[in-house]
């Protein structure tokens, strides 16, 4: 049942995404890739208005269009997760880890390691060396161009006690991103994944 919400959280995450990055209003139950003049189905009213600009305080600001994506933070699943795959698949969300030329940290990125007095031996009865379910994922939409420079992992601890200040190891990474002209962008794959990767992420 948990990884059945975490792979359906996911696919709501990644509908939100694509919003964001084509600058539509964002509503439960459209899938952003579908193609065809075919209605909403089960009832669902599915909106395809682009938005207005922003103003401050505006509930749609999330849904503003993007220039660049960034989705970092705790995602509960490991690389090779359903999940976390449909999740980079669908939305062409790169990972920092698989990207830069300059890691430092721990072995294999991992985020949750054995060392870390909070974190439970037996929840990583299956990774020994620890397991990575943090992430900075990020994508560069049409004339823009985004990469990661470095990325690290960072350990904390507290001061006084020399415990550690989270059970997860912290992440830091360095973008770099510029305008990129349309016919120039060497980041142009950073845009929607294709259909065919999604179905083998499904297969």
């Amino acid at each position: 049942i948990y990884l059945a919400h975490r792979v359906a959280q996911a696919w709501e995450l990644a509908q939100f995404i694509q919003c964001v990055s084509l600058g539509l209003k964002w509503e439960v139950g459209w899938d952003p890739g579908a193609e065809g003049e075919q209605g909403p189905s089960h009832g669902e009213e599915l909106v395809r208005e682009e938005l207005p600009p922003h103003q401050p305080g505006s509930p749609s600001h999330t849904s503003k269009k993007a220039d660049v994506v960034l989705l970092c933070g705790d995602l509960n699943m490991h690389p090779e997760d359903l999940g976390c795959c449909l999740l980079k698949e669908w939305t062409g969300l790169r990972d920092a880890y698989l990207e830069t030329r300059d890691f430092q940290g721990s072995e294999e990125g991992n985020t949750m390691v054995p060392k870390n007095c909070y974190v439970s031996q037996q929840e990583l009865k299956l990774f020994p060396f620890g397991v990575r379910i943090d992430y900075v994922l990020y994508k560069a939409v049409s004339g823009f161009y985004i990469s990661c420079k470095s990325l690290e992992t960072t350990t904390g601890n507290d001061p006084y006690s020399g415990t550690p200040l989270s059970d997860h190891e912290a992440l830091m990474a360095t973008l770099f991103v510029r305008h990129s002209p349309l016919q120039q962008n060497p980041s142009s794959t950073h845009g929607p994944a294709e259909r065919s990767p999604l179905m083998s992420v499904l297969n």
